[in-house]
């Protein structure tokens, strides 16, 4: 495998989620029913959006790289990165459902498909909502601080 880092974790991980994401909704809206989430409007990789986000999106904040150990001659490494979600509702019990409900969709595909990007994914934190933003529409967001260590 070539040294790609921490580029490569995040390339890797935002084409296997933008491939799979809209089925994983649609198993949620059959799941809970009660309203349909919306397609992802956007990705952003790398980092957080300079300007206001369209939601619903995800940004795969790309944070640090770092060697765990070398056995054998080989280099093992761990990606660190953020998935976040950004929602807007003007209901608060509707916005804080659809947050979790796009992690829970996001958490599900990173266990899924270890095989199919690349990488073992470890979640390194709390999984935790932000304040919420007044304008535009009552913008939200939920991160996911994970680690990316290629198989």
């Amino acid at each position: 495998m070539t040294l790609g880092l921490l580029e490569a974790a995040v390339t890797a991980l935002s084409s296997y989620l933008q491939t799979n994401i809209a089925a994983k909704l649609d198993v949620l809206d059959a799941e809970y029913a009660d309203f349909i989430l919306d397609d992802i409007k956007a990705w952003y990789k790398g980092n957080i959006p300079s300007a206001l986000p369209e939601f619903p999106s995800v940004c795969l904040q790309g944070l640090n790289w770092m060697r765990e150990e070398n056995l054998n001659d080989k280099m093992y490494l761990r990606n660190n990165l953020n998935l976040i979600v950004f929602v807007g509702d003007d209901n608060d019990q509707t916005r804080f459902k659809k947050l979790c409900r796009y992690a829970r969709a996001l958490v599900e595909l990173l266990r899924a498909g270890e095989a199919s990007y690349g990488y073992a994914y470890r979640l390194e934190g709390p999984v935790s909502v932000s304040d919420t933003l007044a304008t535009p529409a009552f913008l939200q967001a939920v991160n996911i601080p994970i680690s990316l260590y290629p198989l």
